[in-house]
């Protein structure tokens, strides 16, 4: 049991050093709470196949079978990111195996990902072109709104995270989204209306 604990804490803080990895190194898509989730939940699904398929060959072939009935809807934002869950589940696969293995493959994960990212940051390495953000690292959206009076629904938005008064009648607003296509959508049916008189939409 404490040694199953100790792997669980392990596979906890390789997740969490990938993550950290990839803020640091400006990828924006990586600090959003399913991101985060999925970097701590995933190498655990790939330690508890590994080691459900290891003790039962009927438990491995049932297990097999109900994961080939499950399809990804999302759409894969950038091969970094699909890279990054085969890490993930390969980390836990090897841990339940190699614990060498493991060490090695989260040191060097998170050293390329560092060392690229200070690279971009610095512009060394990378043409312009290259440092240019992308859609699929862009993770998020705000919208801010400044607008004549209270707009009726907002108060009630769960994408509003901030109400403020302004001068005069006037509101503000701040707005966030997870996927800037909702932001988009979003920010062209504020501007059609009367008490919206700044509307600034914000891609990071």
């Amino acid at each position: 049991m404490l040694y199953e604990l100790l792997n669980l804490l392990i596979l906890l803080f390789s997740g969490l050093a990938i993550r950290t990895s990839l803020v640091l190194a400006r990828q924006q898509w990586a600090r959003s709470f399913a991101a985060t989730v999925t970097y701590l939940i995933l190498p655990i699904v790939g330690y508890v196949i590994i080691r459900v398929i290891s003790e039962s060959i009927s438990l491995s072939l049932g297990l097999i079978g109900a994961l080939s009935i499950v399809r990804f809807r999302h759409p894969v934002r950038s091969p970094l990111e699909l890279t990054v869950y085969f890490v993930l589940l390969s980390i836990g696969i090897s841990l339940s195996q190699r614990e060498d293995l493991t060490i090695l493959l989260v040191s060097s994960t998170v050293l390329i990902i560092g060392t690229f990212g200070f690279l971009r940051s610095r512009g060394w390495f990378f043409s312009k072109a290259d440092l240019i953000q992308t859609d699929y690292e862009s993770s998020g959206a705000r919208i801010m709104i400044s607008s004549s009076g209270m707009v009726e629904g907002l108060e009630s938005d769960e994408n509003v995270t901030n109400i403020s008064r302004g001068p005069g009648d006037g509101y503000r607003y701040v707005m966030a989204f997870d996927n800037p296509d909702d932001a988009r959508s979003r920010f062209v049916e504020l501007n059609q209306n009367e008490l919206c008189e700044s509307i600034e939409l914000d891609l990071f």
